[in-house]
């Protein structure tokens, strides 16, 4: 399973609820801003332990921000285009 959580809006999150439910009071001591991540993309910042282990019973989610991730931009999405005729043109040096 992988441990990044990617929001519809491009926000990245890294999932640290294994962590967090093996030593939750561990999590505080690092000065780290832990977030409820919601299954509607929308999170929660988490203020003390006990929060931290009612989003454990819960179920939820616990993530770290990582930030937005770009997605890589293709060649096609540089390309001039030119749409004629339901074809698209474009020059071939814009082909890499």
């Amino acid at each position: 399973m992988s441990k990044l959580i990617t929001f519809k809006d491009g926000f990245a999150w890294l999932d640290v609820t294994d962590h967090a439910s093996q030593h939750p009071h561990k999590l505080f001591e690092y000065e780290m801003e832990l977030y409820t991540l919601h299954d509607d993309d929308s999170e929660s910042l988490i203020e003390s332990v006990e929060e931290l282990q009612e989003a454990l019973s819960l179920g939820l989610r616990i993530g770290l921000e990582v930030g937005h991730i770009r997605p890589k931009e293709s060649w096609w999405s540089k390309a001039d285009k030119i749409l004629q005729d339901g074809f698209w043109y474009i020059k071939s040096a814009d082909i890499k």
